[in-house]
C-alpha cells in the first residue's frame, strides 16, 4: 500500500492527472475446453490479449474514494464503511448517550 500513497503524493506534487481503466481477465486463469465467440462492449479496446476500458477519472480504488481539489488529493473511506454499516442492517441507527458517568475511574 506504502507504493499506492507514494504514486498519489507524486500525482499531487506533480499535478498529474489520476485516470482509472479496467483490465478484462476473467478466463485469465481457467483452462477452458470448449470454444467461446464473443465480442467487446462498446468502449473497450484490445491490448495484447485484454480488453481494457476506460472508466475515466479516478474516484474509487482499493475501497476508498479519491477527489481532487486545487490544495491536492483527498482519499476517504466513506462509502465503504457506510456499505458495512447497510450490510449489517444498521443504516438506519442514531447515535445514544454513554449510558456511564464521563470521567469516572475505574479501578480492577
Amino acid at each position: 500500500m506504502v507504493s499506492v500513497w507514494c504514486v498519489l503524493a507524486l500525482a499531487a506534487a506533480h499535478n498529474w492527472s489520476l485516470h482509472q481503466l479496467d483490465v478484462h481477465n476473467a478466463f485469465l486463469h481457467v483452462d477452458l475446453h470448449e470454444e467461446i465467440y464473443m465480442s467487446p462492449p462498446l468502449g473497450l479496446w484490445r491490448q495484447g490479449e485484454h480488453l481494457i476500458k476506460d472508466l475515466g477519472d479516478l474516484k474509487y480504488f482499493l475501497c476508498n474514494e479519491v477527489s481532487r481539489s486545487r490544495k491536492g488529493i483527498s482519499i476517504c473511506q466513506r462509502k465503504y464503511a457506510l456499505d458495512i454499516i447497510k450490510d449489517e442492517g444498521a443504516l438506519g441507527a442514531s447515535p445514544v448517550s454513554f449510558p456511564m458517568e464521563q470521567n469516572s475511574k475505574i479501578f480492577f
